[in-house]
Order: C-alpha cells, then sequence, then structure tokens
C-alpha cells in the first residue's frame, strides 16, 4: 500500500517547489555532518519546529535506511504498530519501506504489531520523511508508532531495533520523534520539565527520563518513542548525546497562552 500524506498543506507546504523552498530554509547546508546512532527531533508544523529538525539533521550524516519512532497521538490501531512492507508519499515522491530490516524487527519484538492503520493520518512520523528526503534521494524507511509505552514496551522496541540492525549490518539511523512539554499558561513549567527531560536524554537514560516524566508529569507526547530510541542507541554502543538547539512556539506565536517546547538532539 502507498501511505498517502495526512498533513501536507498542514503542518507542511503540499506542493514539492514551496516544500523545497521551505526545508531550505530550515536547514543548514555549510555544516559538515557526522555519523550518528541516533536522533531527537520535533514533530510539530515545520513554521514552529522545523529549524530545530533541520538544524539536527544538517549535522548527521543520513543514511540510506532510516527507523522512525513517532506517537500514535489519536490511539488508532494497535498500540506498538510497525509498517513492513509498501510506501510513503510526501510532496517529494514516494520513499519505500525497507522490508528486510521491518521484518527483522518485528520478528525481534514481543510487543509490536504489523498494522498500517496507526500510521494512516498520525503526523509524527509523516513530518521527518520531507527532510529525510532532501538529504537522502535513496531513503528507505521503516516506520513505527507507539500510543502506550511504559518502560517494558520501550525496551522491547528499542532491543528490537537495535539487534535487527545490528544483523542486517547496513548503516542506519534512529530517529525519535517527539515533541517537549505542553502547557497552558504556565511557561516557567514548561521551561523547568524540558530542561529536566532534556538532562535525561543527554545522559541516553531511557528509564530516568520515563521516571522524571511521571514524577513531575511532564507532558511531553513522545517520550515512550524517545525512550525506546535511547535503548537501542545504548544497544548499539552509544557514548555521547548533544543538545543542537531548544526553542518553543513562544518563539513564533509570541503567546504563552499554550505554549510547545522543541528540543534537537544527535547521540553517537
Amino acid at each position: 500500500m502507498i501511505r498517502q500524506p495526512a498533513v501536507a498543506g498542514q503542518f507542511y507546504a503540499d506542493s514539492p517547489e514551496a516544500l523545497a523552498g521551505e526545508i531550505a530554509r530550515c536547514v543548514e547546508e555549510a555544516v559538515e555532518p557526522v555519523p550518528a546512532i541516533a536522533v531527537v527531533v520535533p514533530h510539530a508544523g515545520y513554521l514552529y519546529s522545523g529549524s530545530v529538525a533541520g538544524a539536527v539533521y544538517s549535522r548527521v550524516r543520513i543514511p540510506e535506511r532510516v527507523v522512525i519512532v513517532g506517537v500514535n497521538h489519536q490511539g488508532i490501531g494497535a498500540d506498538s504498530a510497525i509498517m513492513t512492507e509498501g510506501a510513503w508519499a510526501t510532496p517529494i515522491g514516494e520513499v519505500p519501506i525497507d522490508e528486510e530490516l521491518a521484518e527483522t524487527i518485528l520478528h525481534r519484538s514481543d510487543t509490536l504489531r504489523n498494522d498500517a492503520r496507526a500510521h494512516q493520518d498520525e503526523h509524527s512520523l509523516e513530518v521527518q520523511v520531507p527532510f529525510l528526503q532532501h538529504f537522502q534521494p535513496n531513503l528507505r524507511i521503516v516506520p513505527i508508532a507507539l500510543h502506550r509505552a511504559d518502560s517494558e514496551v520501550c525496551r522491547d522496541v528499542g532491543e528490537a531495533c537495535a539487534e535487527a540492525i545490528k544483523q542486517i549490518g547496513h548503516p542506519t539511523l534512529l530517529v525519535a520523534s517527539t515533541d517537549l512539554s505542553h502547557e497552558q499558561r504556565n511557561y516557567e513549567r514548561l521551561q523547568a520539565n524540558d530542561a529536566l527531560v532534556i538532562e535525561r536524554i543527554l545522559e541516553r537514560d531511557p528509564d530516568g527520563l520515563l521516571q522524571a516524566v511521571a514524577d513531575h508529569r511532564v507532558t511531553m507526547c513522545g517520550f515512550g518513542p524517545t525512550a525506546a530510541v535511547l535503548a537501542a542507541a545504548n544497544r548499539l554502543g552509544a557514548t555521547e548525546a548533544s543538545l543542537v538547539q531548544y526553542t518553543d512556539s513562544y518563539a513564533v506565536s509570541r503567546s504563552t497562552d499554550y505554549v510547545v517546547g522543541y528540543a534537537g538532539i544527535y547521540i553517537i
């Protein structure tokens, strides 16, 4: 099946020309990219968080295979869902799913289910694909969407991804798609909680991240995908995480009535 864009024209431009210009304004072509195991990037509309995502993607080498772990915001389909065949369409073109890697991840996981329904209308993975296409014309992806994700699920998905990547043996980038705190009229709380979860991510501590989110009631939508990717990165030998950029929606909207935080991080 061809998964059609759900948020083109809303979160990003729906024509190839306009989208190319939008991405060009977000990325930094002059920087020298480095090999990376994983990245953590936001998934809001490009107007709000595109500069953060673009800064991260500009700094890492994008291989032909990318595993994108995002949020199932709407709860449609399986709680832990992977797609193992087909392609994803964007205004730039179609991106095939890496069937070999996807099937290997699925077979190594106790919690993932092969369910395209969970991906049909979800934006958290979709908004990453045009950025990846910009840097890698031969892109193949493995989409994974998590709805309810406790420590056991995150560990299972992360370990399945890591072991499958090792087994296949091709260079692969892991992408955790997440926004940080969502706060209404409490900008100070947003800043404090975002600093807390960023610290845990930089420490590459998936359990610590989940505990911080629970203890402080952090309204971070993608804590599960992030914890899963951290678990995978650690199993793949990660030694360092670097914060590239942090901002929030206030920088664009100039309103603190409702604010969302965005962080961009790469892990090597």
